[in-house]
């Protein structure tokens, strides 16, 4: 598969030395690879702090996790119509009247560790979230071979490989995903945990 820079505009982009990282966060399930693997680089300290995996769910699929919200915090905001106007803010309704505390830095930052360990890293996550772009001359991602299908207990298939995944946008060429097997999902084909597979996470 020929090289190509992360999935833009889904993701967000950061920059490091040798190296771009791109992140999803609509299809972080929170498998916490990156997290565990390189911690100087991926920081879950600078993102809003006591917000559980509930709260960083798009649009449908925030609303159908907001039920079990693990801070008891939250609620959907509705407009006169009754549509989803936006996700209930946890830091506007704290426990014992405190604001929680934000930490305005990116929440990854390539440049704390060689770009060699930052592409291992990522190359763990296996819903394909986070994405990464060489710009040191060395090689993007390899797609594994042959190509590996599962699926999970939960529900959810977990493929990697050389991929060409059909999605409302059009096809995307991956590498590692993790696609929705109960229809529930808001992020089509991509699970987004807001179906029964949410009960094993």
């Amino acid at each position: 598969m020929p090289s190509q820079s992360p999935p833009r505009p889904a993701a967000r982009s950061y920059d490091g030395e040798g190296i771009v990282v791109g992140f999803d966060a609509h299809r972080c399930l929170h498998a916490a690879e990156c997290v565990r693997g390189l911690p100087t680089v991926f920081d879950v300290g600078r993102r809003p702090q006591g917000l559980s995996s509930n709260c960083r769910l798009p649009g449908d699929a925030w609303h159908a996790r907001s039920r079990r919200c693990r801070n008891g915090l939250v609620a959907p905001l509705r407009d006169h119509s009754g549509a989803l106007r936006s996700h209930a803010p946890c830091a506007a309704r704290p426990p014992f009247g405190r604001r929680r505390q934000f930490d305005d830095r990116p929440w990854i930052q390539p440049g704390n560790a060689p770009a060699d360990e930052v592409a291992d890293v990522i190359h763990r996550c296996p819903s394909g979230a986070l994405q990464y772009h060489r710009t040191d001359g060395m090689p993007d991602e390899v797609p594994d071979v042959p190509t590996h299908v599962s699926l999970g207990a939960d529900g959810v298939l977990h493929l990697r490989g050389d991929l060409e995944v059909a999605t409302p946008h059009g096809p995307r060429q991956e590498t590692r995903v993790m696609l929705c097997g109960c229809g529930a999902t808001g992020n089509t084909p991509y699970c987004d945990h807001s179906g029964p597979c949410a009960g094993h996470g």
